[in-house]
C-alpha cells in the first residue's frame, strides 16, 4: 500500500500506526476509514517485500530519486550511491577496486573499473528494510513485459560496449600485431605492456587526480625542487665551474660535449618538464606497494623502501619540504642509476616511458613529433637531479678547502655513466630513443589540417570555414583597429585615421643604436604625439583625472579603460601581422616582435619604400638548444 502524503509504502501491521504518528492532522474518522479500506488487501510486511529483477515502468505516486544499478548478468540491484555498489559488487560478485575486475562463476569479466549505470530508481518502504529497484520513467514499448525485455537488452549492449573497449585498450603484443611500424618496434612498449589495459594503467600516471594523502604536496613540491635543481646548474658558472656544463651536457662517456648544459627555458616548458618527473613519482607511488607485477611493473627492496618512507612523510598533518625534498632525490637516484643487469626486469623509469607514449586522448600511441618531447624533458630533469646528487648545493663550499686535490669535476666524471650515451642505465634509452625519433619525425609527413571544397568552403581540422567571409576578414580586422585607434586611444570623433604620407618618412635599416626606430626622422615626435592626444581630450580631462598639488592625475578607472583598448589594438595587430604579413610564424616569433633596436637585438618593423616590412630573426631550435643557427629574415 502507497501513502500519497509521503510517497512512501505502508506495511501490513503499520497503516494505522503510520497514520497516527505521521499525518496526525487528518481527523481520527479518516484515518479509521483508512485502516478499514486496507484491510480489504493482502498488504505484505516489510521483510515479505521481494524486489524486481528487472527494470520495470515507475511506479505511480512512489519517490524516484537518481541512483546506480548493478550491470552483472541477471543482477539488476540498485543502490542510492556508488559506495554501497562498490560494496555489493565486491562482496556479491568478487569486483576488485584497483583492477576493476570481477570474477563470475565460470570465467573472468574485465571491465575499466565500474559495473554499474546510473538509474532512476524507486523504494517502497524508508526504514531499515529499505530495498532500490531500477525504474525507467519513460517505456520504450506499452507492452510492460516486451519493454522489459527491451531495456535489459540495451543494458547487456552497454556492457558489451565497455567490454569492447576495454579489449581495444588492451596492448596486444608485437609479435601478433600485423600494423606495427619501425618506431613502434624501436620503442618496444607493445611488449613491455602486452596484456595491459591502458584505461586502467595511464590514469596512473595523472598529475591532476591527487585525491591520495599528501599527493597534493608533491603537486606543488616537486616542481619547485625541479626549478631548485636547475639553479644548482646555474650555480656552477657563479663559482667558476663552467666547464661542468659541458660535461653535464655531454652523451659519451669521459668526453665533454662542445655546447654547455643550456640554462635558460621558458616559464611553460620548465613547468611541463617538471610535471613529467611529478608523474613519474606518482605513478610509483601508486604502483609499488600493489601486487607483484600486478600493474606489469617492478621494484627492487631498495626502492620500494625509499617509495614507502616518501609516502609516510607526505602522509603527515604539515609535511617538511626539506625531508621530503631528500626523499625525492633518493628515489631519483635509485632510478637514475638503475642498473640494466642489476635486475631480471626493466628499470620502473623505462616502463613509466612505455605508459606515457599512450595518448588516451585519441587512444593511440604517440608519434615521434609528440613523443619527443617527453624524452627531452625526462633527459634534462635526470640531468639536473644528478648534478644535485653527485654535488650537492650545500656542500659545495667545501671543495676550496680540501686538500686531497680531488675536485668537482673528478666527482662528475665518476658518476657520469649514468647520464651517457652506451651504458646500460636508463638515460641511454631515453636518449637513443630521443635521437631516433627526432630522425622519423623529420621524415615523416606532416598532417593535412586544411582542405578546400571547390570556391566556396575551407576545412580547418574538419571545420567549415566560409571563403568569402575568410576574403572580407583581414579588411575587418584593419577597420576595427583603426576605429579602437581612433576613438580609444586617441580620443577622435571618427573611425578614420588620417592618412599620412609614408615617403616622407625615411627610414635608416643600417641603424643599429639602442631605441632607434624610424619614428626618430619626425623631430620632436614624443611632443607632438602627446599635445595630439591631450588636445583631443579637451574638456574631458575634468572627468579623468584630478589637480593634485598642482599636478595632474588620472583617475585610476580612466587608467584601467585605456590600457583595455591598447590591448585591444595590440591583438589586432597581432592577427593583422598573421594574416597580412604572408607566411605567418610561430606564436613566440610573432609575439616577441620589436618595433625599436634594444640592447640585445635589431628592430622588427622596418620601413622600406612606403611600406612597412616585417623582418624576424627567430629560431626555435636555436632557442631550444641554445645554439647557433642561421636565421634568416622574411
Amino acid at each position: 500500500m502507497i501513502c500519497r502524503l509521503c510517497h512512501g509504502g505502508v506495511s501490513k501491521n503499520g497503516v494505522s500506526r503510520h497514520y497516527r504518528e505521521r499525518h496526525g492532522t487528518l481527523s481520527l474518522r479518516v484515518r479509521k476509514d483508512l485502516v478499514k479500506y486496507a484491510n480489504n488487501f493482502d498488504l505484505c510486511e516489510f521483510n515479505e517485500l521481494e524486489c524486481p529483477t528487472t527494470i520495470i515502468p515507475c511506479i505511480q505516486d512512489l519517490e524516484i530519486t537518481q541512483g546506480v544499478r548493478c550491470l552483472y548478468s541477471n543482477c539488476n540491484r540498485a543502490y542510492p550511491s556508488t559506495e554501497t555498489m562498490e560494496k555489493h559488487c565486491g562482496e556479491d560478485h568478487g569486483w576488485i577496486k584497483s583492477k576493476g575486475t570481477a570474477i563470475t562463476q565460470l570465467f573472468l569479466i574485465l571491465c575499466k573499473g565500474v559495473m554499474w549505470a546510473v538509474c532512476d530508481i524507486q523504494t517502497v518502504f524508508k526504514n531499515e528494510w529499505i530495498k532500490y529497484f531500477p525504474v525507467r520513467t519513460m517505456p520504450l514499448l506499452e507492452n510492460a513485459e516486451f519493454d522489459a525485455v527491451l531495456q535489459q537488452a540495451l543494458a547487456q549492449a552497454t556492457l558489451d560496449d565497455k567490454e569492447e573497449e576495454r579489449r581495444n585498450n588492451t596492448i596486444v603484443p608485437e609479435s601478433t600485431n600485423e600494423r606495427v611500424d619501425p618506431w613502434m618496434h624501436r620503442g618496444g612498449w607493445l611488449d613491455m605492456l602486452a596484456g595491459k589495459e591502458m584505461g586502467e594503467l595511464y590514469p596512473l600516471t595523472s598529475a591532476r587526480n591527487i585525491e591520495e594523502p599528501g599527493f597534493e604536496f608533491l603537486q606543488k613540491s616537486i616542481p619547485r625542487y625541479i626549478k631548485q635543481c636547475l639553479e644548482g646548474v646555474k650555480d656552477l658558472d657563479k663559482r667558476g665551474w663552467g666547464i661542468l656544463r659541458f660535461w653535464l651536457n655531454s652523451t659519451v662517456l669521459d668526453k665533454a660535449d662542445t655546447k654547455p648544459f643550456q640554462l635558460n627555458y621558458h616559464d611553460g616548458t620548465l613547468a611541463r618538464y617538471s610535471e613529467y618527473w611529478l608523474r613519474f613519482i606518482l605513478f610509483m607511488l601508486r604502483t609499488f606497494n600493489t601486487e607483484t607485477g600486478e600493474n606489469g611493473v617492478k621494484y627492487s627492496p631498495d626502492q620500494c623502501k625509499v617509495l614507502g618512507e616518501l609516502k609516510v612523510l607526505i602522509a603527515k598533518e604539515v609535511p617538511s619540504e626539506k625531508d621530503v625534498d631528500a626523499k625525492v632525490l633518493e628515489i631519483s637516484k635509485a632510478l637514475i642509476d638503475h642498473e640494466d643487469f642489476s635486475t631480471d626486469w626493466p628499470s620502473p623509469l623505462k616502463y613509466f616511458c612505455c605508459v606515457m607514449a599512450w595518448d588516451s586522448a585519441t587512444e593511440r600511441w604517440r608519434r615521434p613529433g609528440t613523443y619527443t618531447p617527453f624524452l627531452a624533458g625526462m633527459q634534462f630533469c635526470m640531468r639536473v637531479l644528478t648534478c644535485e646528487i653527485v654535488l650537492p648545493f650545500e656542500k659545495r663550499g667545501g671543495y676550496s678547502q680540501q686538500r686531497s686535490r680531488r675536485t668537482p669535476l673528478d666527482v662528475l666524471k665518476d658518476h657520469q655513466k649514468w647520464v651517457v650515451d652506451g651504458q646500460p642505465y636508463p638515460f641511454r634509452w631515453v636518449h637513443s630513443l630521443l635521437v631516433y625519433g627526432f630522425d622519423v619525425s623529420g621524415r615523416e609527413k606532416s598532417e593535412d589540417k586544411i582542405r578546400f571544397d571547390g570556391d566556396k568552403y575551407l576545412y580547418w581540422q574538419g571545420e567549415e570555414l566560409d571563403i568569402e567571409a575568410w576574403r572580407r576578414f583581414p579588411g575587418d580586422i584593419l577597420r576595427s583597429a583603426e576605429r579602437i585607434l581612433s576613438r580609444e586611444l586617441l580620443f577622435r570623433d571618427s573611425d578614420l585615421i588620417d592618412p599620412p604620407n609614408p615617403y616622407s618618412i625615411r627610414d635608416n635599416q643600417s641603424c643599429r643604436d639602442n631605441r632607434y626606430f624610424f619614428g626618430h626622422t619626425i623631430a620632436g615626435y614624443k611632443i607632438h604625439a602627446r599635445e595630439t592626444i591631450l588636445k583631443n581630450i579637451g574638456l574631458r580631462v575634468q572627468d579623468w583625472a584630478t589637480l593634485e598639488n598642482g599636478k595632474l592625475k588620472w583617475k585610476p578607472a580612466f587608467i584601467s579603460e585605456y590600457a583595455r583598448g591598447q590591448n585591444k589594438l595590440l591583438e589586432h595587430i597581432l592577427i593583422g601581422l598573421n594574416i597580412l604579413g604572408g607566411l605567418t610564424g610561430r606564436g613566440t616569433e610573432i609575439l616577441s616582435v620589436l618595433y625599436e633596436n634594444v640592447a640585445e637585438a635589431d628592430r622588427n618593423i622596418i620601413l622600406q619604400a612606403a611600406q612597412i616590412l616585417l623582418s624576424t630573426q627567430y629560431h626555435k631550435s636555436q632557442n631550444v638548444t641554445d645554439a647557433i643557427k642561421v636565421c634568416t629574415s622574411t
